[in-house]
């Protein structure tokens, strides 16, 4: 009989005898059932040692536990600040002088914020003050070097009652008319 060719499949060795029929290397198919029982031992060690370590429960799922817990809750409100309380914002003309003051409602209060005379001459205000019900504001004339104060008195419609006084002694009331 001829010689025996040897090949290689994919896992294993086999020959071919002389009328081409393919017979198993004895050794080879002894390894294979040998790997094949390792193969399932090593699965079956690892089932068993995946089983011990875990606990029964871990195996079927943890037993739900109720929280009760307690939640801040914050509310943001936007709340729009109050208007003014009386209706003093405007320019306001003092009919003597011929100034205007310009009264404005700013971040709660009534402030003065400028003083300009009838010619244009600017009187830069340094002092106004708003109690609640009541303002009060001071400026500085450049041209006579005078230091005057106006206080409101009382509030008429359109007419701003305003008592006054300067740093030379002057004084009086005064009515202003709203612009």
């Amino acid at each position: 009989m001829g010689e025996s060719a040897y090949r290689w499949g994919m896992y294993f060795q086999f020959e071919l005898d002389e009328i081409g029929a393919c017979r198993f290397d004895k050794h080879l198919e002894a390894q294979m059932r040998l790997n094949r029982k390792w193969i399932i031992g090593t699965v079956a060690a690892l089932v068993v040692l995946t089983t011990l370590s875990c606990s029964f429960s871990d195996l079927l799922g943890a037993t739900p536990e109720i929280q009760i817990r307690e939640i801040e809750v914050t509310r943001i409100v936007t709340v729009e600040p109050p208007g003014p309380p009386i209706d003093l914002e405007g320019v306001w003309l003092n009919p003597v002088t011929g100034s205007h003051s310009t009264i404005i409602w700013r971040r709660g209060q009534f402030e003065a914020v400028s003083v300009i005379d009838d010619d244009g001459e600017f009187f830069p205000v340094t002092d106004s003050d708003w109690d609640g019900t009541r303002i009060r504001w001071s400026y500085y004339v450049p041209s006579t070097g005078y230091n005057v104060t106006f206080a409101m008195t009382s509030l008429v419609g359109d007419s701003l009652n305003c008592s006054w006084f300067n740093d030379h002694d002057a004084s009086g009331t005064r009515t202003m008319e709203r612009q």
